[in-house]
């Protein structure tokens, strides 16, 4: 479960892009002729031999002195903030709950363009609610036509990570934006969202599903995730670090390419963020060439959280096998309704007898209490530490 240590130092004055990326090198130190073996999105697509050969380079690019030492602080961390948090234009929970709930005749789109480099089609959405009146920036993404799921674009995976780590983080510690999923109708769909070409979904259903994201403010791509002796040093650092490398872990996070990590603007206050979660529990397909986050990396974690973790039961993790049920009416269009029992425990994405499903797998859970209980025996061990 962890991951020897990277002693990576940070670089003070290291310039940026205007997007917050850094102008510097690979984090794996290669050369730019030797990032085009990774294609669109830094996903290897390769043969079973050269995969061998990647996983190899990771692995010792990824070796090195090892930090198991007790972390100890003589002040606390200083994460509260007076009034609204910071980074969510409203609190987390509620921009769930408009995300999800909020009728969608309500939302007035006023801008559309891509959200990024990615290859899912994403979109940026400006949105107006108007019950209650509040305007969002949101982050679009349809679900792959007909397989409602894909190796770099599994919505299921988004949403699982979200409610995930309501389980041991408090709100102000979310490490992942609110995220729901909708069903609009094809013909508002193609008005509202200025798609005039989009295709339903699924064939035989008047409807286009995808994931809705909250758009996160004041956070840039770090030049480098982790310094270790900052970790030692700074309990609010070793704080925000822990809540992301906690959930990342449990939800074996397998994309830790540049963009898809933020943190706070404010380095006071170093609030880390995983904005991209498609490529996790578990999967052949991942991206190879960069450090991964789905180990833990750092010496210590926060023991509130592991308490937390400690108090659940296997069963408590059964709300991921359903995460959304959405229904065929009467119009051809697909209706959110309450989970019901899962049509196929060991499919994620079903649709069945004019039902739709979205989950994680029985065996995908079952991977997360396993990783759950493998903290916890680290823990119990002295392994590994916490603060």
């Amino acid at each position: 479960m962890i991951a020897p240590r990277e002693r990576i130092p940070e670089r003070p004055g290291r310039p940026r892009s205007e997007s917050g990326r850094s102008d510097g090198k690979h984090p794996l130190g290669l050369p730019r002729h030797a990032r085009s073996i990774v294609g669109v999105n830094g996903i290897v697509r390769a043969s079973i031999h050269t995969v061998a050969v990647l996983l190899a380079l990771v692995t010792a690019a990824c070796l090195g002195p090892r930090d198991r030492g007790a972390v100890h602080f003589t002040e606390p961390a200083s994460t509260r903030v007076e009034g609204p948090l910071p980074h969510w234009p409203v609190h987390p929970d509620e921009a769930a709950s408009l995300l999800e709930d909020a009728p969608v005749e309500s939302i007035d789109v006023m801008s559309r363009r891509n959200a990024g480099a990615g290859v899912t089609g994403a979109a940026k959405i400006r949105a107006h609610f108007s019950e209650p009146p509040v305007e969002l920036v949101i982050k679009w993404k349809e679900l792959p036509r007909r397989t409602l799921d894909g190796p770099n674009n599994s919505p299921r995976k988004e949403i699982a990570a979200w409610r995930l780590q309501r389980l041991f983080l408090d709100a102000e510690d979310y490490v992942v934006p609110p995220s729901a999923m909708r069903c609009p109708p094809l013909a508002l769909y193609r008005e509202e969202f200025l798609a005039p070409d989009a295709a339903p979904t699924l064939d035989g259903v008047d409807s286009v599903c995808g994931l809705v994201s909250l758009w996160i403010y004041d956070v840039g791509v770090p030049d480098v995730v982790y310094d270790p002796q900052r970790f030692r040093r700074d309990p609010t650092y070793a704080y925000f670090l822990s809540n992301f490398n906690l959930l990342t872990y449990l939800i074996a996070h397998k994309d830790g390419r540049s963009g898809n990590i933020l943190v706070s603007d404010d380095d006071a206050r170093r609030q880390v963020f995983a904005i991209d979660n498609g490529i996790a529990f578990g999967g052949l397909i991942f991206n190879y060439l960069v450090p991964n986050w789905n180990v833990v990396r750092i010496p210590a974690v926060r023991k509130a959280s592991v308490e937390r973790l400690r108090r659940l039961r296997r069963e408590d993790l059964d709300f991921l096998v359903v995460l959304y049920e959405f229904r065929l009416d009467d119009r051809g269009d697909l209706d959110r309704a309450e989970p019901g029992p899962p049509l196929d425990p060991d499919r994620g994405a079903v649709f069945r007898d004019g039902t739709l499903q979205l989950g994680l797998t029985r065996s995908e859970i079952d991977a997360v209490w396993e990783r759950i209980q493998r903290l916890l025996a680290d823990v119990d061990a002295g392994v590994l530490s916490t603060f």
